[in-house]
């Protein structure tokens, strides 16, 4: 231990990037779990290369990781020379760990991926002749030929990354799997030391626990499967279903309890409570939260153990802020219904919220921040181009401001509702304004592009018709559908209502029956010729009448009318999404939504 202390020149690397304006992703949470995995199991230093240096509750990342030997450093851009093969768009971003063969002020250096678990000590990687790397075996068949750069032992050199990049663009279009492949056919065919390959029990993916041959003997017995059995690096936690083409691959090494709930026999379990790791993994990362005093409500709730383990406090009010979520309850009382994932819940949220940060329509939250209930709305246009104001005008358009400012004011049928006036000296337009009071108000944020980067519009009760739904929205994608705003009724039925744009047209509709074989029970209301799909903001509202009648505004002119059924959906969740959370959870807003509300009148 004191020639290791005496020794700067090994290192652990790691690599958390987000993209700027979001929130912290995976990466970063990871990596903070793996540094206290470190601080335990080893003495050597850890190189953190992010873009974040402050999270949103205020934490200095670089001071506080400071105490867990790490040292946070900044992340460059690495751009992948010529064409790619692969089309895993995360694997750009991947490619660019290339860069640790920059720091030549280590003899050693160690890359771990930020999605793992440290389980038993890697130092003696250090140790190793040459490069060593994981078994790239995610389907768990065992001594794997190929390289898995999840961990890998490395010696620094500038000659190598820049060989490595000349190397992309001669064989970057036949790269299927990113920078592992070229990391491995780079030492193969250039330099001609090919990457040595760790055994399984001593890297392998979570989804493979329990499947490699253990090393452990016992008085010339048969090998023991124990705690040496567990891999000293364990990529991924393993999760639901296929792992190889779904979202939900890594559910435990992650703070996000809304991955980790699964139904069986309509009971809500938390399968990460079972999981082997899974306490590990979340007992490191607490500690690490509490060092360095985060404060944001996903990971204090995380981190509470009656939030964990049973979904609220101790007093029984609910974890972090918002209504109790439909996952809290022990028992449901329908089935999940039918999805490409057919245990997971419907419409799934993190228990705890994160600190609510800086309103702005750039930032990815997990959910919409409630803004001003109390909004000034025009609720009267008057064009006065051809008003004869205060005497005669042959030609029209006699009127001015102290006119405009007369309706406000002096005329009896407005008077106690009007609050203020807008005159257009140009069109000879007046609009009036009056306070109106939503029953529901959101700041908004960033959506997309899949389900889980919807927005939860918590508390979102949509009222008895009539009602008025009006939001700001800016999206560049026309495809098929995109909900602003969607209910249902959280059994997976076909029950919905839904405030969308339909390939860049707005689009209002409903079903109130679950039977999907109730032909023609869906009624929309779509406004033709008005595409919003153009990357710019665009203020859309709809309302609905208590008759079924229903009128569609883009920038406060009525683009479409048209009926849906009198009779509104009932049952529907206190919560909305802006993503369709009915029958398939799909058609999520890709884009940005802004002051969205919700009115109890038309």
């Amino acid at each position: 231990l004191e020639l290791v202390l005496k020794s700067p020149k090994r290192a652990y690397a790691m690599m958390a990037y987000d993209a700027p304006g979001q929130p912290p992703g995976d990466s970063l949470w990871g990596a903070l779990a793996i540094a206290g995995m470190l601080s335990r199991l080893s003495a050597y230093p850890l190189l953190l290369l992010t873009n974040t240096t402050q999270l949103p509750d205020g934490t200095d990342l670089a001071n506080g990781l400071k105490k867990l030997n790490v040292k946070v450093l900044p992340i460059h851009r690495v751009d992948v020379p010529g064409e790619q093969g692969w089309t895993f768009q995360r694997w750009n971003i991947a490619f660019w760990k290339l860069q640790v063969f920059l720091f030549t002020d280590y003899d050693k250096i160690v890359w771990l991926d930020s999605d793992a678990a440290v389980y038993r000590r890697l130092d003696w990687l250090f140790e190793k002749e040459g490069m060593w790397a994981q078994r790239d075996d995610w389907f768990c068949k065992q001594n794997q030929p190929r390289v898995c750069s999840g961990v890998m032992s490395l010696t620094p050199s500038s000659e190598d990354f820049k060989g490595l990049l000349r190397y992309a663009e001669e064989v970057g279009s036949t790269l299927e799997r990113g920078d592992q492949q070229l990391l491995s056919m780079y030492f193969r065919e250039v330099v001609k030391k090919p990457i040595n390959l760790m055994d399984d029990v001593d890297a392998a993916f979570g989804q493979c626990l329990g499947t490699a041959k253990p090393t452990y003997f016992e008085d010339g017995q048969e090998p023991d499967f124990g705690s040496w059995s567990t891999p000293a690096f364990v990529h991924k936690s393993g999760g639901y279903g296929n792992t190889n083409d779904n979202s939900y691959p890594n559910v435990c090494f992650l703070h996000n309890i809304s991955r980790q709930l699964y139904v069986i026999d309509d009971v809500v379990v938390n399968v990460c409570h079972f999981h082997p790791l899974g306490s590990y993994w979340r007992r490191n990362f607490c500690e690490v939260a509490d060092t360095l005093g985060i404060t944001m409500h996903a990971v204090v709730s995380f981190c509470d153990d009656t939030c964990y383990y049973k979904g609220v406090h101790e007093d029984g009010s609910v974890c972090g802020q918002g209504p109790k979520a439909d996952f809290q309850r022990t028992t449901l009382n329908a089935t999940t219904g039918h999805r490409d994932l057919p245990n997971l819940l419907p419409g799934l949220a993190e228990v705890g919220l994160p600190e609510l940060e800086a309103v702005s329509s750039q930032v990815r939250r997990p959910w919409a921040e409630e803004g001003p209930k109390e909004v000034l709305v025009a609720y009267h246009h008057f064009n006065m181009s051809t008003w004869s104001c205060r005497g005669h005008c042959p030609h029209g358009g006699c009127c001015e401001e102290q006119d405009c400012q007369a309706l406000c004011k002096d005329n009896p049928h407005l008077k106690g509702t009007c609050h203020s006036f807008k005159f257009d000296a140009k069109t000879l337009k007046c609009e009036l304004f009056k306070h109106i009071k939503a029953r529901y108000s959101s700041l908004g944020g960033h959506s997309g592009p899949g389900f889980l980067d919807s927005l939860l519009y918590f508390g979102a009760e949509l009222p008895p018709a009539p009602f008025t739904i009006s939001a700001r929205i800016r999206t560049s994608q026309k495809v098929g559908g995109q909900d602003i705003i969607a209910w249902g009724d959280g059994r997976a039925s076909w029950v919905a209502v839904e405030f969308k744009l339909n390939e860049g047209k707005l689009m209002y509709g409903e079903n109130p029956l679950a039977d999907p074989a109730a032909k023609g029970s869906w009624k929309e209301v779509q406004a033709p010729d008005v595409d919003l799909a153009d990357g710019a903001w665009h203020s859309v509202a709809v309302v609905r009448h208590s008759s079924g009648r229903v009128l569609l505004f883009v920038e406060g002119v009525k683009v479409a009318e048209g009926e849906v059924s009198p009779d509104r959906p009932t049952g529907l969740q206190q919560v909305a999404r802006s993503a369709r959370v009915s029958h398939f959870q799909d058609c999520v807003f890709n884009g940005d939504v802004g002051r969205l509300r919700i009115f109890g009148a038309a």
